[in-house]
């Protein structure tokens, strides 16, 4: 339970049975700026040595971010039991769209309708919006394809092929 502080605007608590200071750490720098600068050093080092731990156990991961024409379609095959074919592959490949900047979605009908995150589209909603139709706090729905809005200013790029310039380049 806390209680009151010589300072209004602070609510100190007890000191903790298991501090390794015999009390509240925050007590034992107050005035000595060596000691504070021992116990900024004590957590940056365990803050190092905490993100080197993580970054140990996420460098074996194997995953990995594969281009389509160099997908590891065998490792894929012994380790999962799933063929990957190039014809699956390209369809992946041509249902993926990148919006300008980091964005993605995908197509999710052969007339071009695009499903992407909130944020992506969030300026076009605003761009379509009205002083009567909020789009962005009441939402859209569009009973037919002719009633399907279009985002005037929203370009969206798809890989149509890869191809291996190596030699032209050499």
């Amino acid at each position: 339970m806390p209680y009151e502080s010589e300072h209004e605007s602070c609510q100190k608590f007890p000191p903790s049975p298991i501090s390794s200071f015999g009390g509240d750490w925050r007590e034992y720098g107050e005035g000595d700026p060596d000691k504070m600068a021992m116990i900024r050093f004590a957590v940056k080092r365990r803050a190092l040595i905490l993100f080197s731990l993580l970054s140990a156990v996420a460098l074996r991961a194997d995953d990995g971010i594969w281009l389509f024409n160099r997908f590891p379609s065998e490792a894929v095959q012994q380790k999962y039991g799933f063929q990957v074919t190039n014809q699956f592959l390209d369809k992946l490949r041509l249902g993926s769209v990148k919006f300008v900047g980091v964005a993605s979605g995908s197509f999710v009908s052969p007339k071009g309708l695009l499903f992407t995150n909130h944020h992506v589209a969030s300026e076009c909603i605003q761009q379509l919006s009205s002083k009567g139709n909020d789009y962005m706090g009441n939402g859209y729905i569009a009973a037919s394809e002719a009633e399907e809005r279009k985002c005037p200013n929203l370009e969206a790029d798809v890989l149509l092929s890869i191809v291996d310039v190596t030699s032209r380049v050499r």
